[in-house]
């Protein structure tokens, strides 16, 4: 794919440019650790595991909000 999504210890999820390795988005939406995250099959959106909550993204709205 061209992202890559990574589940941080400091609560945010960060996507990256599998092409450049630059950062592409980030957002902070867990009060802690994520411990999980997955693209749908179709790749329009991401779930992503704290251990606060499991939360479902519009990978596109993710992007645009960086």
């Amino acid at each position: 794919g061209k992202h890559l999504a990574v589940g941080c210890s400091d609560g945010f999820v960060r996507v990256f440019d599998t092409a450049t390795g630059k950062l592409a988005a980030e957002a902070k939406e867990h009060t802690g650790k994520v411990f999980a995250v997955a693209y749908s099959p179709d790749g329009e959106r991401l779930l992503t595991v704290g251990r606060d909550a499991v939360k479902v993204w519009e990978v596109e709205l993710l992007m645009k909000a960086k």
